[in-house]
């Protein structure tokens, strides 16, 4: 009545083309996991602005703590292993803090009230300003 009398088996060419479509599959996701990593976004530089200007570029291999002085207040930014992040600020909010860590060419840390832009750069970008 519902078709239930049909019983479907799976022949031998079945078997083999679900195990080609698998081989193929997998062999496709490490190609492009392969891709992937060969063009990973890590940048080269740490560039800082303050008010739009160019304030400090900063290698991302060097490691520790580096102090940020201005006058609207001081910022002290963390590199480790790649990472960037702000690990003290002289500011109410703190939210330069909160916006964690950063690795990835892009991506960006901001402290309004001290007018501070942290992002990282690739070798071949020369901006000396930000245009916000």
């Amino acid at each position: 009545m519902f078709g239930y009398d049909k019983i479907i088996c799976m022949k031998k060419q079945d078997y083999i083309l679900a195990g080609l479509i698998l081989i193929i599959s997998l062999a496709l996701n490490l190609y492009i996991s392969s891709y992937a990593n060969k063009n990973d976004m890590s940048g080269n530089f740490v560039v800082v602005y303050v008010d739009g200007d160019l304030f400090e570029k900063i290698p991302i291999s060097d490691n520790g703590e580096h102090e940020i002085v201005t006058k609207y207040g001081t910022n002290v930014i963390g590199i480790y292993e790649g990472r960037v992040g702000v690990t003290s600020a002289d500011c109410k909010s703190r939210d330069c803090i909160k916006m964690g860590k950063i690795s990835h060419v892009n991506e960006y840390i901001c402290c309004l009230p001290h007018r501070l832009y942290i992002v990282i750069e690739g070798e071949d970008v020369q901006y000396d300003t930000v245009a916000y």
